[in-house]
């Protein structure tokens, strides 16, 4: 833990110097609707196993949420029932997760996953081995509360390399795949031998991955495993962990903030701004690493897509919200009774969110011509190299327990595997690159840049001060350049 903690506070300098340094926002000014348009889509696109795959393994659960989402928000948003507030358009999440986590107390309850497959029972049971008994009722975070973290060049660049793509996209598992698997071959491990049966019960190889996930599981005061939470590799964090299904993690920035300012009507975001929320975005990072959290902070996919879904983007929401989330989160038991909601329900959520986001990006080439031949072999080649590419590279490290780079630096692996496991990252580079370089004078207005240069300056356009002054007269701090 103190040498994560190392890897994030190194890591997080990364963001800030891109940020602050306006280097960032000068990248920017390469970027075009048409480049946008597939590295946006691929956002939402990028992140299919997390949908129907997720949800899949818990049907009965599942199929109904995703339903429901669907009919509430869409069918019966222009129902009012309470003096002509839009309940089902403004609160579906909060509607179909309650009537569906309901649902899925009443199965387990009668007993309809006892004697079921273990994977079955994690993705399905609500009644989560003493997750909630075990949960203390106060826990309030302190810097440093792993001891001193230490510092090493391989876990730093590991780490380096989940946040470069983080500046770009969304939370990619594999990603942190890539660099847990370096994490893991240089981190020691407390096993003992309760552990190692609970791997050998659940037919799993004793990996590093397994071992680190099941550790995060498991109460070594009970000796029982903590079947809470969904599995997988956790967002901005290049090392095995286990989700929170009441979070949202994620791990987008650049993409996610050109979606966010579509949904919610705002000019795209000068070059100032992109690089503003790119420096903040590192001092959250810093921030987690004093503070021991193991994840770092990123933007958010999901909550992208719930500003469309819902139609709300009031930054006093999000202030507000940012408020309960800091009070509940020193309530143990508050988090152990969310983490008992079963992680398909949250999976038929992203099936729709996702989809906006990326339907979203899609949006951007209507500034475009898309009669144009240059413009459709960008766009073509870029959605489909972004999907194809990070699959090859996923599989080959499912077949082979490595990633495709495969050398004597582990750092090394770890960088470039989790550059090219990353699928708006890839499109990043395959549009922007073909963009710049073919016919670009005489496709300017092809590529919709008449449209989109008026917005690469904060005084370019008279509505950014509204959407994009920082709250709190904090602009004294950080003008705008």
């Amino acid at each position: 833990m103190r040498a994560i903690q190392g890897a994030l506070i190194v890591a997080a300098s990364i963001q800030i110097i891109l940020g602050y340094s306006q280097v960032w926002g000068l990248f920017s000014r390469f970027f075009s609707p048409l480049g946008m348009a597939p590295v946006v889509g691929l956002v939402g696109l990028g992140l299919f196993q997390r949908g129907f795959p997720a949800l899949g393994n818990c049907v009965e659960i599942g199929i109904p949420m995703l339903l429901l989402v669907i009919g509430v928000s869409q069918y019966l948003k222009h129902v009012r029932p309470l003096r002509g507030t839009p309940i089902f358009e403004r609160f579906p999440v909060l509607i179909c997760v309650t009537i569906v986590w309901i649902y899925a107390l009443v199965l387990t309850a009668s007993g309809a996953y006892r004697g079921r497959p273990i994977q079955t029972q994690i993705s399905c049971r609500t009644d989560k081995a003493n997750l909630i008994s075990s949960a203390p009722w106060f826990k309030f975070p302190y810097p440093l509360q792993w001891g001193p973290p230490t510092f090493a060049a391989g876990h730093s660049f590991a780490m380096m390399s989940a946040v470069l793509v983080s500046m770009i996209e969304e939370q990619n598992s594999s990603k942190e795949m890539y660099a847990g698997d370096f994490l893991c071959q240089n981190l020691e491990l407390p096993i003992n031998s309760q552990l190692l049966n609970a791997i050998s019960n659940m037919n799993l190889e004793p990996t590093c991955e397994h071992m680190l996930i099941l550790m995060s599981l498991f109460n070594f005061e009970t000796g029982y495993l903590n079947f809470g939470r969904s599995i997988r590799f956790s967002s901005a964090y290049p090392f095995c962990s286990v989700e929170e299904p009441g979070s949202f993690p994620g791990n987008e920035s650049t993409g996610a903030y050109k979606a966010a300012s579509r949904l919610a009507i705002a000019t795209p975001p000068p070059a100032y701004v992109l690089s503003r929320g790119i420096g903040w975005q590192g001092i959250g990072i810093l921030l987690d690493g004093l503070f021991g959290t193991c994840t770092g902070s990123t933007v958010s996919v999901e909550n992208v897509g719930l500003l469309g879904l819902t139609r709300v983007g009031s930054r006093r929401v999000v202030q507000i919200s940012a408020g309960f989330m800091i009070f509940f989160s020193m309530l143990g038991k508050f988090g152990a009774v969310f983490a008992s909601i079963p992680f398909p329900i949250f999976a038929a959520l992203y099936c729709v969110l996702f989809g906006l986001v990326a339907s979203v990006g899609l949006s951007f080439l209507q500034f475009t011509n898309m009669n144009s031949m240059r413009n459709l072999i960008i766009t073509g080649l870029s959605l489909f190299l972004g999907i194809s590419v990070p699959q090859f590279f996923n599989e080959y490290w499912g077949r082979n327990r490595h990633g495709l780079v495969n050398t004597n630096a582990g750092w090394f692996n770890a960088f470039l595997n989790t550059i090219f496991s990353s699928p708006a990252t890839i499109g990043l580079i395959v549009a922007v690159f073909l963009d710049n370089t073919l016919d670009v004078e005489k496709a300017k207005k092809d590529r919709g840049m008449p449209w989109w240069v008026k917005f690469r300056t904060f005084r370019g356009d008279n509505r950014n001060e509204e959407f994009y002054t920082l709250p709190f007269n904090l602009n004294r701090f950080f003008p705008p350049t």
